[in-house]
């Protein structure tokens, strides 16, 4: 009878497919606990062939120490046959067996009534043939001669036009009760009829195979694979050790935190959890969890508890593999994970840098600026929990950018290319609602503009003349409609026009604009909602929040920087010249900011730029103040 269990290894709503995910779920977490980290990644994680391989061989080593026969496996791992998880296994596998009489029945039941279906069809369709028939026997004789189609030349009917239909019939429901690629043997065998049993249905547009992380387990058939199956509740119960586990853990880590150390110092988590907190036992199962639909949110977000706990939560979930469930996970166009995911993808961005490589080569980066662009209506909407999660989500998504911008010129090219500095700069340009969240999201904007143009001279040119370059670039498109419009094409693109608004800018209505279209624009043009960055940041630099005004004057000092390499054109020099008088005048306001860490941030943008820009004339000034001051002391 076991062998006759209904399902297929790739598709998990079925009792076969279930059981090997829970099998691969239990021994990832047995290896997890057993195996040193670093041979659990080598052996686990790196090659899907291996790990299939040592996952059969630790059931087989459980299995044949039971007749006395020792499996060896090189290299060799630790025993694992006694390991307590086995015994969780085997109640997955009797309480699935023990439904298999009952499908197996049921499914006797529905062969039945199909094969039923099917001769009564049959029979419906020979009684239809032979009324045709005997309709058109009687046109022949009427007609006075010749021999009727379906009648022989002795009279009797032989009633061929029933077979077509029937075979086209039996195709159909062949077709129905069991796809090619998609059928589940039973082992019963077909019948000599074509009634199609043996075959548990399986609908190819459902299936899980082929795309296992939109699909979830159905519970109790409702897929229509197996009617009557009752799905496991081992992942349910994993999720829920896990949770518990978490209230544990946050409990143990704000003691230990709080507990000052030897040195009168507090504690940091940076790099180990507290000793007295072992590692949770459920991870592995809990990124399985993240393959099915069904579970997938709530992984996440214990996921994301997970790993506030402190970096070396991260850590761990890199080290059982989170990496590649991650990075699958961004290519899925489920709305309901996204902000979700964003949170996750930010804590793992902020601890391990290898991974904005990876982000950039498959273009991962485009789901975060996506969600920029999208959300930034809602920066006029009142207050509300909605509003202060999408700044919450937003400011993710600017702290994912700014540390995939941070000294990779590749990808600032790139993140400049997909117009995160035009939605960056627009973001500026709401209002303030008054929260930390929105505070927040103006910090890690400012910061993500700071590391975007720093060292980028297009970026840099384009940021100082942003205002200027969408007046030219709407001009430069006015005059293009106007040319289609004398040529008789008509019409026009509407969607490329440019405007505040949506944050446009003159790289994407094509080339950017030279410098006479730049000198020739009004800059108090108030046609379009546009403003240039350094005026938004000096705006930011008075802003309520410490934070703010000090990203703002960091910013400042990344736009500072290397403004050589902008050229030596007279037009670039004015523009230059302009934007260090407007930085200057607001950094000696910023000077005597109550606030240390601004104050700081000061001195490191005018002592920047001064050494970068003006060591000549620093030099000069200082040796004039040390001769003045010489002079003084030497008068009687």
């Amino acid at each position: 009878m076991c062998e006759k269990l209904p399902g297929s290894v790739q598709d998990r709503r079925t009792p076969f497919g279930e059981l090997n995910w829970i099998f691969t779920s239990i021994t990832d977490t047995i290896a997890w606990n057993t195996l040193p980290r670093e041979q659990f990644r080598k052996l686990f994680r790196q090659d899907v062939v291996v790990a299939s391989l040592y996952r059969n061989f630790m059931l087989a080593d459980r299995i044949m120490r039971f007749y006395g026969v020792h499996p060896q496996c090189s290299p060799a791992i630790p025993p694992t046959h006694k390991h307590p998880l086995w015994a969780s296994l085997d109640l997955e596998i009797d309480m699935c067996l023990q439904q298999l009489p009952r499908l197996l029945k049921e499914e006797e039941r529905r062969q039945r009534r199909e094969a039923k279906a099917e001769r009564t069809e049959e029979e419906r369709l020979a009684r239809m043939g032979r009324r045709d028939a005997h309709g058109g026997h009687g046109m022949a004789g009427s007609g006075g001669g010749g021999t009727a189609d379906g009648q022989g030349s002795n009279g009797n009917f032989e009633l061929r036009g029933p077979q077509e239909p029937r075979l086209e019939i039996a195709s159909q429901f062949e077709s129905v009760s069991g796809r090619q690629g998609s059928r589940i043997g039973l082992g019963l065998g077909r019948g000599s009829g074509g009634g199609g049993g043996g075959v548990i249905e399986s609908d190819d547009e459902s299936s899980d195979s082929g795309n296992d992380s939109d699909n979830p387990i159905g519970a109790n058939g409702g897929d229509g694979r197996v009617t009557g199956y009752i799905s496991s509740t081992y992942f349910s119960n994993q999720l829920y050790a896990f949770e518990v586990w978490l209230q544990h853990a946050a409990t143990v880590v704000s003691q230990f935190v709080s507990d000052q150390g030897p040195d009168q110092q507090p504690r940091s988590l940076s790099t180990e959890p507290p000793p007295s907190l072992d590692p949770p036992d459920e991870l592995p199962a809990v990124l399985q969890v993240l393959l099915s639909q069904q579970y997938r949110v709530r992984a996440l977000i214990l996921l994301y508890r997970f790993m506030n706990l402190g970096p070396w939560a991260v850590d761990l979930a890199m080290a059982v593999g989170i990496h590649p469930y991650m990075s699958k996970l961004l290519a899925s166009t489920t709305t309901e994970i996204r902000e979700i995911l964003i949170l996750v993808w930010a804590r793992l961005s902020a601890v391990d840098l290898g991974l904005h490589a990876e982000l950039l080569k498959t273009d991962g980066f485009q789901y975060f600026v996506s969600y920029l662009a999208n959300n930034i209506h809602m920066q006029f909407e009142p207050v509300s929990e909605k509003v202060r999660l999408c700044d919450a989500v937003s400011a993710a998504s600017a702290f994912t950018l700014t540390m995939l911008c941070k000294d990779m010129p590749s990808a600032q090219q790139a993140c400049f290319d997909e117009r995160v500095l035009d939605y960056s700069l627009v973001y500026l340009q709401r209002p303030d609602n008054g929260t930390e969240e929105r505070a927040r999201l103006r910090t890690w904007i400012l910061l993500c503009l700071a590391e975007l143009w720093k060292g980028f001279p297009n970026a840099k040119w384009m940021a100082m003349t942003y205002k200027l370059c969408v007046i030219a670039s709407k001009r430069r498109q006015q005059q293009q409609q106007q040319q289609q419009h004398q040529q008789g094409l008509g019409g026009y693109d509407s969607g490329a026009q440019l405007n505040g608004d949506n944050g446009a800018s003159a790289a994407a209505a094509g080339a950017a604009p030279s410098i006479e279209e730049l000198l020739a624009a009004s800059a108090d043009d108030d046609s379009v909602d546009a403003k240039d960055a350094q005026d938004l940041l000096i705006q930011m630099a008075f802003h309520r929040s410490p934070l703010v005004r000090a990203a703002a004057i960091y910013a400042m000092g990344t736009l500072l920087q290397d403004v050589a390499h902008l050229g030596d054109d007279h037009g670039v020099l004015v523009i230059v010249r302009k934007v260090e008088r407007q930085i200057f005048a607001l950094l000696l306001q910023a000077a005597v900011d109550g606030n240390p860490m601004v104050r700081r941030e000061v001195v490191n943008v005018i002592g920047g730029a001064i050494f970068a820009s003006y060591f000549p004339q620093a030099i000069e000034a200082v040796g004039r103040v040390v001769g003045e001051e010489m002079r003084d002391h030497a008068q009687p």
